[in-house]
């Protein structure tokens, strides 16, 4: 986790993070996005089926979302934890601009960092696919993304099922 945290775009606020989700329990995924709406920079882990451990640190609140429009900033990325960690950085910001909340076009195939509508979430995505996309009955996907160039996250194994996700809030203002 060390490592994860390492990655993080500075500065941030000083941070009390908040589990807002841990699902199987209840899950909903129009419950996961109304827990997260307000917060400003979200943590989602996901548990698949292979017991493979990756995520997203997405640096918008879900409240900006609207129906099919992408959204979020290049401080984003997504990054796999088991069996291998890695971060997977937009591909359009350098080490140097990490951290600069780089802005971006949402519309262009490299910038799509978040989306959600009421059957799924989604993390990076392009004409090639999704680099990660959850759907209210724990169904999965990812692939290589435009927007991350990462490989897909669990391997080997394009489509499954979660076993887990849980969802943070990194909010400056709790206590």
């Amino acid at each position: 986790m060390l490592l994860l945290l390492q990655c993080l775009p500075l500065p941030l606020p000083p941070v009390h993070p908040a589990c807002l989700s841990r699902v199987p329990a209840g899950f909903s995924l129009e419950r996961l996005l109304e827990l997260t709406q307000r917060e400003p920079v979200t943590l989602l882990f996901v548990l698949s089926e292979h017991n493979n451990l990756f995520g997203a640190f997405l640096t918008r609140a879900w409240a900006q979302r609207l129906e099919g429009r992408w959204f979020g900033d290049g401080d984003s990325f997504l990054f796999s934890l088991r069996p291998k960690f890695k971060v997977y950085r937009w591909v359009g910001v350098s080490a140097a601009d990490v951290g600069q909340r780089a802005a971006a076009d949402a519309g262009t195939s490299s910038n799509r960092f978040q989306r959600a509508d009421s059957k799924h979430l989604y993390v990076g995505g392009g004409s090639g696919g999704m680099g990660l996309s959850l759907a209210g009955d724990f169904s999965c996907t990812s692939s290589v993304s435009e927007t991350f160039a990462n490989v897909p996250l669990n391997g080997e194994h394009e489509l499954f099922r979660a076993k887990e996700v849980e969802v943070y809030g990194l909010s400056g203002d709790r206590m």
